[in-house]
């Protein structure tokens, strides 16, 4: 079974699993195999202090919330982010890159009624 992880933190993180290394870049979606979100990130594992520990976000007794906030900037699914397409209308342009038709819809109508007067 697969899990798919997105680091929305600003730091970069790699890590390993099985002989399998994985890159958590920022913004980015990664898919991983469930086991490897449990070993990395400790994923449905109640206790994340050895996670935090082995990562490195945990040196001391005192750090663990700062270690949990650093956590908690990686979220988990079970399906892919859908990614949104904006799309524009192409734009009719002449040779000089301008557009085409300058003239609006109701300037068009306008002179048209002022010819048929």
């Amino acid at each position: 079974m697969k899990i798919y992880v997105t680091n929305n933190g600003n730091t970069s993180l790699e890590d390993g699993w099985n002989g399998e290394r994985f890159s958590f870049a920022p913004g980015v979606q990664v898919e991983i195999p469930v086991g490897a979100a449990q070993h990395i990130f400790g994923y449905g594992v109640d206790d994340k202090v050895p996670h935090l520990i082995r990562l490195g976000w945990l040196k001391m007794s005192n750090e663990v919330e700062a270690g949990m906030k650093r956590l908690a900037e990686f979220s988990f699914s079970d399906r892919p982010l859908i990614k949104r397409i904006h799309a524009s209308s192409p734009v009719d342009k002449g040779e000089a890159g301008e557009r085409g038709n300058t003239q609006t819809p109701a300037k068009s109508v306008q002179q048209q009624v002022a010819l048929s007067a």
